[in-house]
């Protein structure tokens, strides 16, 4: 099972326009933060909404996340409950924790 850590200082979430990476605070989504734990750099993250912005590069292991229509499917739930500015914080961690681990990713939450 593959580890993935979010630092929360430096999660963005809560937020309808969301980024892999936010230029402007250096902030990123919970699929940021799997892209750079993929192998991808700040650089080819930076500025994009999610990951099918960025199909091209995408290593294997992030397949899931945005091609194709099971790719898509895959990746919704993640950004919905990343950018729900309606949720609690410990439920967004759960639900996030959950797709993850649907797909051999087990997340941990720091700082």
């Amino acid at each position: 099972m593959k580890e993935l850590m979010i630092q929360r200082s430096k999660w963005l979430r809560g937020e309808v326009k969301s980024r892999l990476l936010r230029p402007s605070d250096g902030k990123m989504c919970c699929l940021g933060f799997y892209a750079l734990s993929c192998g991808l750099s700040h650089e080819q993250i930076k500025d994009h909404a999610e990951p099918a912005d960025i199909a091209g590069i995408l290593p294997n292991e992030m397949i899931w996340t945005t091609r194709g229509p099971e790719g898509f499917k895959n990746a919704w739930p993640l950004i919905l409950t990343n950018d729900d500015a309606g949720i609690s914080e410990s439920k967004r961690e759960e639900n996030i924790t959950k797709y993850f681990a649907e797909h051999n990713v087990h997340v941990k939450f720091v700082d």
